[in-house]
């Protein structure tokens, strides 16, 4: 084999037989298909209901809409999704209208047309025209919006805007955001969109690779990332993401603040991205950062047009080079969020292993009367489960992830190849570090675990009156074990 190849993977191949070369035309004029009413039961598209006003239908529509006979009710199958998109107000979406306190801190549209390589079926991507020095793209609208802009934007004719590379940067994702980018949809891209932000809910580890057989031939990549951040204050910052009973439970104060310490407070946060298309020129790129407690680092960058950086990736990447094969930017946008939640885990876990420590060398097995020190220990513990846990979630779903679909980065070029190693690499060193900080929390667990244990066998003890037979009668005999 040459030294210019590499051995491809079955998924890189699959991939390379589907997506690599351009399509009919038919196939990319169906990207603006919004209104193909005999695909939808009532005869009524989402966009329609999206123009009217009319969210209980918009609601209906999309949980009914290509179910599959064996599927559960809408109720059940996507009862996350209905609870949260019932919040949505579509007074968001009209413009000069004062909008509700939850909207988007930040939504950053970027759209450009690749104008390399407009005569051939292919693109070279292991060429120095797109490792190097990829071009800026023509058509560019790279603009932060607000929801009427967006719906605006979003309901415009793809094709004739140029807009062949999509990519859309949320933060602080709400339902009034989400209904606006499900109702624009075209009609193939609907029960994608559905299944993600439904996975968004849920607040799981997820990576998953589709690659679907149908007309449109179309091809998704998706990872969510939830992980827990630390932040100084002495009260979490009041949750919005969710209503009612769907609030996140874990946002609190870090347990066993040393004296003299700042306080600080845990928050659930996740990043979740997916990309989507019919080809490698066409395609569509969704970042959610949930990240209520504040704006992400460094945000106003995104949108500054004289040094623009990706927003996606968290501005690992210049928009003045921007990355057009899409398996390779979901990669580098994959690495810099899973680099992000390492730093956090690693903030996180750091100053919480240096309490457990203070905690264990001042420990008193002695308690107070209303048993203060062993509820803080049972609280304690159970933090200490929950950040072990997520972590162990996060490496497994890395693990059987790559196990399964790491041939898809398997490519046949050898520049290519090594060109992907460098995000690959990122992103086996921040499991690495998350493995250290997940056997951290299982030996802290263990400790703290055996701590209350013991607190709690010794004040069983000590509020035991023992009965022992004695002769023909009965001795009481006092406990011995006090406190």
């Amino acid at each position: 084999m040459s030294i210019n190849k590499h051995q491809g993977g079955a998924l890189n191949d699959a991939w390379e037989d589907k997506y690599s070369r351009q399509r009919p035309e038919g196939v990319y004029t169906a990207e603006d298909r919004r209104e193909d009413r005999v695909a939808f039961a009532g005869g009524v598209s989402l966009f329609e209901y999206l123009r009217n006003g009319d969210k209980e239908n918009f609601i209906e529509s999309l949980l009914k809409f290509s179910k599959h006979r064996l599927e559960p009710p809408g109720q059940y199958r996507f009862s996350a999704l209905r609870s949260y998109l019932s919040n949505a107000d579509f007074a968001d979406f009209q413009p000069r209208t004062p909008p509700s306190s939850l909207v988007p801190r930040a939504v950053i549209l970027d759209e450009r047309r690749d104008p390399t390589d407009t005569s051939t079926t292919t693109r070279h991507w292991d060429s120095d025209v797109y490792l190097r020095y990829p071009p800026l793209g023509t058509d560019i609208y790279t603009e932060s919006l607000d929801l009427p802009q967006l719906v605006t934007r979003l309901s415009e004719n793809r094709r004739e805007n140029g807009a062949e590379r999509r990519t859309l940067y949320v933060s602080h994702m709400t339902p009034s955001c989400a209904v606006t980018i499900i109702g624009t949809a075209p009609t193939r891209s609907i029960p994608t969109l559905r299944r993600f932000f439904h996975n968004h809910l849920l607040f799981r580890t997820q990576f998953s690779i589709s690659m679907v057989g149908n007309i449109s031939g179309s091809y998704t990549i998706e990872f969510h990332i939830p992980y827990f951040v630390l932040r100084e204050g002495d009260q979490p910052v009041p949750d919005t993401r969710r209503l009612g009973q769907d609030n996140f439970p874990a946002n609190k104060l870090l347990p066993l603040a040393r004296p003299d310490e700042v306080e600080a407070c845990y928050y659930a946060a996740q990043s979740s991205f997916i990309l989507t298309g019919i080809d490698e020129r066409l395609y569509s790129a969704i970042c959610c950062v949930d990240a209520f407690f504040e704006s992400e680092q460094g945000q106003d960058s995104y949108s500054d047009q004289r040094n623009t950086l990706d927003a996606l990736s968290g501005g690992s990447l210049w928009l003045q080079y921007p990355v057009w094969n899409p398996r390779q930017y979901a990669l580098a946008v994959m690495s810099s969020r899973i680099f992000q939640a390492t730093e956090e885990w690693t903030a996180l876990i750091n100053r919480f292993i240096e309490r457990l420590n203070y905690y264990e060398r001042n420990y008193e097995l002695r308690d107070d009367p209303i048993l203060s020190r062993t509820t803080v220990l049972t609280e304690t513990e159970w933090t200490i489960r929950l950040f072990r846990n997520q972590l162990a979630r996060t490496i497994r779903a890395w693990d059987e992830y790559y196990e399964a679909q790491g041939s898809l980065y398997e490519v046949e070029s050898a520049k290519l190849y090594n060109w992907w190693q460098k995000y690959l690499g990122s992103i086996r060193g921040s499991m690495s570090e998350l493995r250290v900080l997940h056997g951290l929390m299982d030996e802290k667990l263990e400790q703290f675990k055996n701590m209350r244990e013991n607190r709690q066998l010794r004040l069983s003890f000590a509020s035991l009156s023992w009965v022992i037979p004695y002769g023909y009668g009965l001795a009481i005999v006092p406990p011995y074990f006090s406190l």
